[in-house]
């Protein structure tokens, strides 16, 4: 019996180093997202007791992909998709340190929710057309395809993945706890951008 193209295709796309790690820290990343989502909106509702509070900060986490795709996609191809990657994670990882050392201190407040919330949600949009445009530098022409239905379903994946992990985590541990799981995966994904090397 013999793999399908799609299939056959998903393996040779892995067995590309570059892009194994990209794949493998854009699902660890992904999934710290998701998780971080739950947790603040869990958060917030405890702080807040205030559905419009919640839709704010859910606002503040989402809005930046309309405004920012577009202008993220020019720039980064002015400027080099790892460029642009790795200056957008910098930030994200400097936002999730900062909202962890808040949340174990007791000492976050709706506002800096928000505000933290908007830097990691305009960071990730700043950063979003690099990581799937990067993909074409790091696979041949004929696993490209099957490189992008992985990633795909990786994403899909870890939409499932992330709120599991948070919501469990949330109950027997504590939100700190998550949003500091969490910001670990920014930072493993900003580790893992160094290790690439796409061609010019």
């Amino acid at each position: 019996m013999t793999s399908t193209p799609l299939f056959g295709g998903i393996g040779r796309a892995l067995s590309h180093r570059q892009f194994f790690l990209l794949w493998w820290g854009h699902g660890t990343i992904t999934t710290g997202r998701w998780m971080y989502k739950v947790a603040i909106g869990w958060l917030t509702w405890e702080l807040t007791q205030s559905t419009v509070w919640l839709g704010i900060v859910a606002f503040a986490d989402t809005f930046p992909l309309v405004i920012m795709s577009i202008v993220a996609g020019v720039w980064a191809d002015r400027v080099g998709y790892l460029f642009i990657m790795r200056l957008g994670q910098t930030v994200m990882v400097l936002a999730g340190i900062l909202i962890t050392v808040l949340a174990f201190a007791d000492a976050l407040e709706i506002i800096s929710i928000v505000l933290v919330t908007l830097v990691i949600g305009t960071s990730e949009a700043t950063t979003q057309p690099a990581r799937i445009s990067i993909v074409h530098q790091l696979v041949p022409k004929g696993d490209l395809a099957a490189a992008i239905a992985l990633n795909s379903a990786t994403y899909n994946f870890a939409r499932f993945l992330g709120p599991t992990i948070a919501g469990g985590l949330i109950i027997w541990v504590s939100i700190p706890f998550v949003i500091a799981l969490s910001a670990g995966t920014f930072a493993i994904f900003y580790g893992v951008l160094f290790f690439l090397n796409p061609p010019e």
